[in-house]
């Protein structure tokens, strides 16, 4: 009992709680979406069409373009958050930036966003490499700026700002009381 104390006592310990308790919001939110039977996503998703009703295969050709799945905006995506796959139409759709390097563009190097659905307000997700993989995040506005954080008590975020600069922000080396420029600059395109 000591070690809560400790953990939740002065200032720092207020910071943590408050910290801990975002962390919990979300995490109870992304398990109630995954563990929801009754979603109507669900019972749609199983049911079956007349094969009139299905719509065609897409043609690839030579000349097509490949991109990984959490790259293509023209069907519904699937994403997979600690192993567990949502979907655009179990999140109402996902709003998300695709980033490449700031300097040399290239392909996307990490993607961020946030769901559709109102009940996931403040809830957002990082996808890397370019994939279709990822975690869940602390997602906010703040001004103009978008923000993502996620990884033990929020060390690590995203920011993009209005022009479309993606910064980076590693705090795990950084002392109380201290600031530090970004660790890697992106350019982010809305998808």
């Amino acid at each position: 009992m000591d070690c809560v104390t400790d953990l939740f006592s002065g200032i720092d310990g207020v910071r943590n709680m408050g910290k801990i308790v975002t962390y919990l919001i979300s995490f109870m939110l992304f398990m109630a979406l995954v563990s929801c039977e009754t979603f109507p996503a669900s019972t749609a998703s199983s049911q079956k069409t007349a094969p009139s009703q299905e719509a065609p295969e897409p043609q690839v050709t030579s000349e097509s373009k490949v991109t990984p799945d959490s790259a293509a905006p023209s069907a519904l995506r699937t994403i997979f958050i600690y192993d567990e796959a949502m979907t655009e139409e179990e999140t109402g759709g996902f709003i998300s930036w695709s980033c490449q390097d700031y300097i040399d563009g290239g392909p996307t190097l990490v993607e961020v966003g946030f769901f559709g659905d109102p009940t996931l307000e403040g809830v957002g997700f990082i996808l890397y490499d370019g994939g279709d993989s990822g975690e869940l995040t602390v997602y906010g506005r703040t001004g103009l700026d978008r923000r993502w954080d996620w990884g033990p008590d929020g060390i690590y975020s995203f920011i993009i700002e209005p022009d479309g600069t993606g910064l980076y922000y590693d705090f795990s080396t950084v002392k109380a009381g201290k600031s530090k420029g970004a660790d890697d600059i992106y350019q982010c395109y809305q998808r």
